[in-house]
C-alpha cells in the first residue's frame, strides 16, 4: 500500500510568504546603509552673539592704540551707542586713568617731532584735528618748541632730510635746488617758511657741523 503524501497547507505557504515580503520591505536598501537618521527638530549650533556694552567696545578700541576723549566719543556715538552711556564710560575711563588728553597728546607731539621731524605747525594741526582743544594744544608747542629751540629742531630735520636720496638727486641739478627742495620739505613738515628757508641754506652751505644730530634719523 503506497502512503498518500500530506497536502500542504496553504495557510502556512501564505504565513512565509508574508514575512518574506515584511522582512524585504524593512530590511535597509543598500544606499541606505550606513546613513544616520536625521533627527526631526536640531538645536541651533550657535546662538545669536550679545552685542557688547559700551565699556567693551571703548576697551577694544584702546588695545588698539591710545585715543583722544574726541576720538573716542567720536566712535562710541557711530556704533550707536546712547549719549548719557557715552559719558558715563569716557567718565569712568577718566577716573582709571585709561583716558587721559593732556598725556596722550604729549606723547604724540613728542613722538612727531623726535621720529617724524614735524615742526610745530603741523604738529598743532594734528592735534586739534584730533579733538584736542587749543589751550591745551598751544601750552604744549610753547613745551616742546621753545623760540630758542624751533630753528635747533628744524635743523635736525634738515639734516635727516639731506641723508635721503631725493636731496641727492636735488643737489646733482645744481644752482638753488637743494636749497629749494629742502626748504619745501621743512615748510611740509610744519616748519615756517622764512625759518625754513634760513636753515635750508645753513644745511646746504656746510654751516651744521655744529649741530647735534638726531640719533634717532
Amino acid at each position: 500500500m503506497i502512503a498518500k503524501r500530506a497536502p500542504t497547507s496553504s495557510r502556512s505557504s501564505g504565513s512565509v510568504d508574508k514575512r518574506t515580503r515584511t522582512a524585504s520591505s524593512t530590511s535597509p536598501s543598500s544606499d541606505q546603509r550606513g546613513r544616520r537618521p536625521s533627527p526631526r527638530h536640531s538645536a541651533p549650533r550657535h546662538s545669536a552673539p550679545h552685542p557688547a556694552s559700551p565699556r567693551q567696545l571703548a576697551y577694544r578700541y584702546l588695545a588698539r592704540r591710545a585715543y583722544t576723549e574726541w576720538e573716542l566719543e567720536t566712535r562710541l556715538r557711530r556704533r550707536g551707542v546712547a549719549a548719557d552711556d557715552v559719558v558715563a564710560t569716557l567718565e569712568e575711563l577718566k577716573r582709571l586713568g585709561y583716558l587721559n588728553d593732556a598725556e596722550t597728546a604729549a606723547q604724540w607731539a613728542r613722538s612727531w617731532r623726535l621720529y617724524k621731524g614735524w615742526g610745530p605747525m603741523r604738529i598743532r594741526a594734528e592735534l586739534i584735528r584730533r579733538g584736542l582743544d587749543r589751550p591745551l594744544t598751544e601750552r604744549l608747542m610753547a613745551e616742546l618748541f621753545p623760540h630758542d629751540e624751533t630753528e635747533a629742531a628744524a635743523m635736525q630735520a634738515a639734516v635727516r632730510l639731506a641723508g635721503r636720496p631725493a636731496f641727492s638727486r636735488a643737489s646733482a641739478s645744481g644752482g638753488q635746488g637743494p636749497v629749494r627742495w629742502l626748504a619745501a620739505q621743512l615748510v611740509r613738515r610744519g616748519f615756517p617758511p622764512g625759518l625754513a628757508g634760513r636753515v635750508a641754506s645753513r644745511c646746504c652751505s656746510g654751516h651744521e657741523e655744529d649741530v647735534m644730530i638726531d640719533p634717532h634719523g
